[in-house]
C-alpha cells in the first residue's frame, strides 16, 4: 500500500474517532439512543478497516491483510442490521411512551381517584385525583404499600378489597376510615395479565365523608324529631294534669280565705300554696320539653340581636361569676331577627351557663355576633339550610373541652355530664333554634375549649318591633252576671275545676266532653250561650272545627281555645287568624278568669252583630252550608 493511501487512512481514522465522540456527547441530537448506538457501531467498523490499512502500511503483519478484509465485510452487514433493529426498537419505545403519556392524561382527567396495586400491595401508578385525595406526590405513593398511604400502617387493613379481589377474582368493595379522618369507599377490580394470571387490582377510591356527615345529620334530626314528638306528647298530657292540680289548689285557697275567721286555717292555705309552687315548677319543666320538641308557642317580634346580648349582660355576669372573664365582640350596627325575644335570651343564657360549667377553675367566655351568608359547601351548613343571610351567635370558652363521644350526644335530651343536671339545657336550646328556622353546631378540643355556633335567619325590617304592654289582671274577682259559657273539655278534672270556679262566679255553665256532645249541647243552649271555651284536641274531632261550626251559627259568640300544645304551627296560625282567644295549658285560675274577662268584653262589642239568639233555635245539622268552609270577619 503506497504512502498517500496510508496517510489518507490515518486522517480518516482520526476523523472517525472525532465522529464517535460527537455522536456520544451531542445531547441535542434528535436521533434516538438506539440510532446513536448503531452509528457508533458502524463507525467502529470503519475504524477497524482503516486501522487494518495502517497496520499493513507499517508492515507489522500480513495476517490482517489476508483475513481482516473478509471479517470486516461480514461485520458491516451485521452492524447495519443491528442499526435497523435498534432504530425500529427506538421507534417502538417512543410510541409506547407516547401511549403511556396519553393514558396518564386520560386518567388524570378523571375526578375519581384511581391506583394500580400489584400482588405485593405496592402502588405502581396513580392519577392526579388520588394524589390530591391523599395529599401526596407521585414519588410519595408509587412503590409504597397501599396501607401505608391509607392508614400510615405497616399492616394491611381489615377486609382489604385489593387482597380479596386478587384472591377471588371478583370486584370487591369496602368502606375504611383513613388516618386523615376521612371515610373512603374502596372498589378493587382484579387485573388479569397476558398469561391469565391476576397481576394486581385497579382500585377506585371515593371520599364519602360529606355523604356520611349528611347521613349522620339526617339520622340525628330524625332521632331528635322522634324524641321531640314523644316529649311534646308527654308535655301535653302533663299540662292537662297540672291544670287540674294548680286549679284545685287555688280553689282550696279560696275556700280557706272565704271561711269564717274562726274556721280559717293558715297552715292549710300554706299547703295549697306549696302545691301551686310545685305545680308551677312542673309547668316550667313541661315548657322545656315543649321547647325541645319545638312545640312552644312563639311570639315573634323584630328584635336586635346585639341589643338582646347587651341587655342581658348584667344577668350573664352574675350567672357566670367573677372568676370568669366575659368578653363581647359584637358586629357593628343592628342585627335584626324575627324571633321570640324571651326564647333567644334563653338560648344565650343556656350556652353561657354551659360554658361556665366547663370552667370550674375560671377562664374566659367570648360572645361574638356576625352576619353570615350561606353558600354552597359552607362548612357549617346543615342538610337543608336555604341560602341567605343568617345572624351568627358564637360562644366560645377556654374550658376543658369534650371527648368525641360526649360531643355526639350533646343535644340529646336528658344527657348530662353533671351530677346535678337535668340534661335539658342544650336540648332545649336545640329545639328553640330549630323552631326559629336556624341551626346550631358545636366544636370542641380536649383541654383547649369549646365553640358553639348558632345561626338564625335575619329579618329584613328596618326597625325593631316594640313589645306590647302586657295587661296583668289585678284581681281574681269576676262576676259572670248570668252569662252562659259552654265548656268543651275531655279531661274530667279540668272540666270540674273550670266549671266549679265559674259557677261560683255567677256564670251559667254548660259542659261537654267530646266534639259531638259539644254540637248537641250547643243546639240546646245556643240562645243562652255567649262564650265557648273548648280544648283544641278532642277525642272525636278538632276543637277549632267545632267552634267554627258554632260561630257560623252565632257570630256574636266569643271563642276561647285551649291546649297543652299545638302540634302543628298551622293550627295556631288558624286560631290567631280567626280572631279567637288562646289559653295555653297549664293555666292558673287568674289566667283563666282574665281570659274570660277579655272574652266578655269581646262579647259586648259583638252585640252589634245581628242577634241570632232572637230567632228560634235550629239544630246545627239543619243549618244550610254548615259543613262548608266558613268565612269569618274580624271580631
Amino acid at each position: 500500500m503506497n504512502n498517500p493511501i496510508a496517510a489518507l487512512d490515518s486522517l480518516s481514522l482520526a476523523f472517525l474517532v472525532a465522529a464517535i465522540a460527537w455522536a456520544m456527547t451531542n445531547k441535542r441530537s434528535e436521533l434516538g439512543s438506539g440510532a446513536r448506538v448503531a452509528i457508533i457501531a458502524t463507525l467502529i467498523t470503519m475504524i477497524l478497516r482503516d486501522f487494518s490499512n495502517v497496520l499493513q502500511w507499517t508492515g507489522v503483519t500480513q495476517f490482517f491483510d489476508q483475513y481482516l478484509e473478509d471479517f470486516i465485510e461480514i461485520l458491516i452487514p451485521l452492524f447495519l442490521g443491528f442499526f435497523l433493529y435498534t432504530f425500529l426498537q427506538d421507534k417502538m419505545v417512543t410510541s409506547l411512551k407516547s401511549s403511556a403519556q396519553e393514558r396518564q392524561l386520560i386518567l388524570d382527567s378523571l375526578s375519581e381517584s384511581l391506583m394500580f396495586i400489584n400482588r405485593d400491595l405496592n402502588i405502581e401508578w396513580t392519577n392526579k385525583a388520588a394524589e390530591a385525595l391523599f395529599e401526596r406526590s407521585p414519588n410519595e405513593m408509587i412503590g409504597h404499600k397501599c396501607h401505608s398511604i391509607l392508614h400510615n400502617s405497616d399492616i394491611p387493613c381489615d377486609e382489604c378489597p385489593v387482597i380479596r379481589a386478587i384472591s377471588s377474582g371478583r370486584i370487591e368493595e369496602n368502606e375504611v376510615s383513613a388516618f386523615s379522618a376521612k371515610t373512603l369507599h374502596m372498589t378493587a377490580h382484579p387485573v388479569i395479565g397476558p398469561t391469565g394470571r391476576i397481576i394486581g387490582a385497579l382500585e377506585s377510591v371515593v371520599d364519602i365523608s360529606p355523604r356520611k356527615k349528611m347521613e349522620q345529620q339526617l339520622a340525628g334530626a330524625s332521632k331528635m324529631e322522634a324524641i321531640g314528638k314523644l316529649a311534646g306528647g308527654v308535655a301535653h298530657d302533663f299540662n292537662n294534669i297540672l291544670t287540674a292540680i294548680i286549679g284545685f289548689a287555688e280553689c282550696g285557697i279560696e275556700e280557706a280565705q272565704e271561711s269564717p275567721t274562726e274556721k280559717q286555717n293558715p297552715q292549710l292555705e300554706a299547703l295549697f300554696k306549696n302545691i301551686i309552687e310545685s305545680g308551677q315548677r312542673a309547668a316550667d319543666l313541661t315548657q322545656q320539653l315543649l321547647a325541645f320538641g319545638r312545640r312552644q308557642i312563639l311570639h315573634p317580634r323584630i328584635i336586635d340581636l346585639n341589643e338582646i346580648i347587651t341587655g342581658t349582660l348584667n344577668m350573664l355576669s352574675r350567672m357566670i361569676g367573677e372568676d370568669i372573664d366575659l368578653r363581647l365582640n359584637l358586629a357593628d350596627g343592628a342585627i335584626l331577627l324575627s324571633a321570640d325575644r324571651a326564647q333567644i335570651e334563653q338560648v344565650i343564657m343556656n350556652l353561657a351557663v354551659n360554658a361556665r360549667d366547663a370552667m370550674p377553675n375560671g377562664g374566659k367566655i367570648e360572645i361574638i355576633t356576625q352576619v353570615t351568608e350561606t353558600v354552597r359547601n359552607f362548612a357549617d351548613d346543615p342538610v337543608h339550610a336555604p341560602p341567605g343571610l343568617y345572624a351568627s351567635i358564637i360562644i366560645q370558652d377556654s374550658g376543658k373541652g369534650m371527648e368525641p363521644d360526649v360531643l355526639n350526644k350533646l343535644f340529646d335530651p336528658f344527657f348530662t355530664t353533671k351530677n346535678n343536671g337535668t340534661g335539658l339545657g342544650l336540648s332545649v336550646t336545640y329545639g328553640i333554634v330549630k323552631q326559629h328556622g336556624g341551626w346550631i353546631s358545636a366544636y370542641s378540643e380536649k383541654n383547649i375549649g369549646s365553640v358553639f355556633k348558632v345561626y338564625l335567619p335575619m329579618a329584613h325590617h328596618e326597625e325593631p318591633t316594640q313589645d306590647p304592654i302586657m295587661k296583668i289582671p289585678g284581681s281574681v274577682q269576676l262576676d259572670g252576671r248570668g252569662i252562659g259559657i259552654l265548656i268543651v273539655e275531655d279531661e274530667a278534672r279540668i272540666l270540674d275545676f273550670v266549671s266549679t270556679s265559674l259557677t261560683r262566679r255567677n256564670f251559667r255553665v254548660f259542659t261537654a266532653e267530646t266534639f259531638s256532645d259539644g254540637l248537641k249541647t250547643f243546639e240546646t243552649v245556643q240562645d243562652e250561650c255567649q262564650i265557648v271555651l273548648s280544648d283544641v284536641v278532642l277525642p272525636d274531632g278538632s276543637g277549632v272545627d267545632l267552634v267554627e261550626k258554632i260561630w257560623a251559627v252565632k257570630p256574636s259568640l266569643s271563642v276561647i281555645l285551649s291546649s297543652g300544645y299545638t302540634e302543628e304551627r298551622a293550627g295556631l296560625d288558624r286560631i290567631r287568624s280567626s280572631g279567637f282567644l288562646y289559653l295555653p295549658k297549664p293555666y292558673p285560675l287568674t289566667k283563666l278568669l282574665s281570659t274570660i274577662s277579655e272574652a266578655m268584653q269581646t262579647n259586648i262589642l259583638n252585640q252589634d252583630t245581628p242577634d241570632v239568639s232572637q230567632k228560634p233555635a235550629i239544630p246545627l245539622s239543619e243549618k244550610k252550608g254548615i259543613d262548608q268552609p266558613v268565612k269569618k270577619g274580624n271580631h
